[in-house]
């Protein structure tokens, strides 16, 4: 399975916010859906993400500052990328949930304990590095 596309493992349904939505609102996201990173949109085009941790380390107004002044670029993906891959990807960042992409449009994300899954639980590191 780690050989198949991210397809398989993703999820569609995905908060986003605006980026011209407060702070306040990105936190509201994460609150009701239980996450740590929301996706940030403009123009229905995906343009970055803004995770809990920035937030806390950022110092700002959540009321009174924009999505779009505090959005990370964490790696992307698209639905045809391998597993193996996007552990890869996982591994070299500090996000739990990537963005899954079809040209500038946001289709979906994974997390990393989705990708976990699609792991054979006999495969040694070295197989996936």
């Amino acid at each position: 399975m780690i050989d198949q596309a991210v397809k398989i493992a993703m999820k569609k349904n995905v908060p986003v916010v605006d980026a011209e939505d407060n702070v306040s609102k990105a936190i509201s996201e994460m609150i009701k859906n239980k996450i740590k990173t929301v996706f940030v949109v403009e123009n229905g085009e995906y343009i970055g993400a803004i995770n809990a941790y920035h937030i806390i380390g950022t110092h700002v107004d959540p009321a009174n500052t924009k999505a779009r002044t505090i959005i990370r670029k964490p790696p992307t993906l698209t639905e045809t990328t391998i597993i193996r891959h996007a552990v890869h990807e996982f591994m070299d960042t500090e996000y739990d949930v990537l963005p899954v992409v079809e040209g500038n449009q946001l289709v979906g994300c994974i997390f990393f304990r989705d990708v976990l899954k699609e792991v054979p639980s006999d495969l040694k590191v070295g197989d996936i590095m």
